[in-house]
Order: structure tokens, then sequence, then C-alpha cells
């Protein structure tokens, strides 16, 4: 069974202020928590979703190592949600560092 792991993109940069009330609010990326469902009820797929807002590009790929799936060996595919045009950054640096460090498209 092929192993996907779906991530909702984190933001480099926000068009809101930083601030804390910002920094402590998290949103679930309900579109894609809906794809990966669907791909994993009726697709019969091994896929696990994770949240990147709250963390860097290299710091959710620190938070998949620490959950227990080796990229290297367990990972077929990354499914990356672009939830915001102020996510592209943030998407440019996951998939340079995916390519780099783990030879993944």
């Amino acid at each position: 069974m092929k192993k996907i792991i779906a991530i909702s993109a984190g933001q480099t940069y926000s068009k809101k202020v930083n601030n804390l009330i910002r920094e402590k609010i998290k949103y679930l990326n309900y579109g894609l928590l809906g794809l990966v469902t669907i791909l994993k009820h009726y697709g019969n797929l091994d896929i696990t979703m994770f949240q990147g807002e709250q963390y860097s590009a290299e710091g959710i790929f620190k938070l998949i190592e620490s959950s227990g799936i080796n990229i290297y060996n367990d990972c077929d595919y990354f499914l990356l949600s672009i939830p915001s045009y102020y996510s592209v950054s943030w998407c440019k640096e996951f998939c340079r560092i995916a390519k780099l460090r783990y030879g993944k498209k």
C-alpha cells in the first residue's frame, strides 16, 4: 500500500499582523481534511495529514519524523495543499527540502 503524507502549507509571512493572539489560533484545513478522509475511506490509501500552519517548512519535516514516519522509506508521495497566496513561499521551501534531502518530488 502506498504511503501518502498530506500537508496543509504554512506561511512564511502573513497578511495579518503578527501578534500573540494570532500565534495561538490554529485553523484546520477542512478542504484537505475532507479530501484525506475520502481518499483514506474510498481509495483505501495509507494517508496521514499534517498542519504546517505553526511550523516552518523545516519544522514540518521534523514533526513528520517525530511522529514515527521514516520519510525515506515510508513516504511514496506528498500531497501539498496551498490554502493561501501567502503560503507559496513556504511551499517553495518545502519542495526544495523534499527534493534535496529526501529525493522526493
